[in-house]
């Protein structure tokens, strides 16, 4: 048993790798699923990656969706999937909660691995700037965890 898995039989986490057991892709095809992985409650989906390094932060990220409190259980899904900043704020946590957790557990990542990172984090900024049509409005506060982030990875 690996790392992943032994990490997700211990918090109660589905974990599926599309390099150990790929049949969870053939729905939406291996192209959907190059480096590509995501996570859903108690649930995570690993797909294929050209890079071991960036397939290791992405479990660890997918991993930190699973055990931060998400910021939006107090709502319905329906309102979280509307939310742009709600999903901003789910993402920082994750990618927060996955650097921290592998400082502890002594991984290292690249250098092009932290900047891949900060890049799919950008995403989800660009998302909410996009989306800032009167449904929300981009803050300094937001740029700022952004800003912190970085930092810490």
């Amino acid at each position: 048993m690996n790392l992943f898995q032994q990490l997700c039989k211990k918090h109660n986490i589905d974990f599926y790798d599309a390099d150990i057991d790929p049949s969870f892709t053939k729905d939406m095809g291996k192209d959907h699923w190059t480096n590509y992985s995501s996570s859903c409650f108690d649930e995570i989906r690993l797909g294929f990656y050209d890079d071991k390094d960036i397939k290791n932060i992405s479990f660890f990220h997918e991993f930190g969706h699973c055990r931060v409190p998400k910021v939006w259980s107090k709502y319905t899904f329906d309102y979280f999937a509307k939310s742009y900043m709600n999903r901003f704020y789910d993402e920082i946590y994750a990618w927060r909660y996955a650097i921290l957790f592998t400082k502890k557990l002594n991984i290292d990542f690249k250098k092009e691995t932290i900047k891949w990172a900060r890049g799919e984090l950008a995403t989800y900024f660009n998302q909410c700037a996009w989306a800032s049509d009167n449904r929300i409005k981009i803050t300094q506060e937001m740029e700022n965890e952004m800003y912190k982030l970085a930092l810490l990875i």
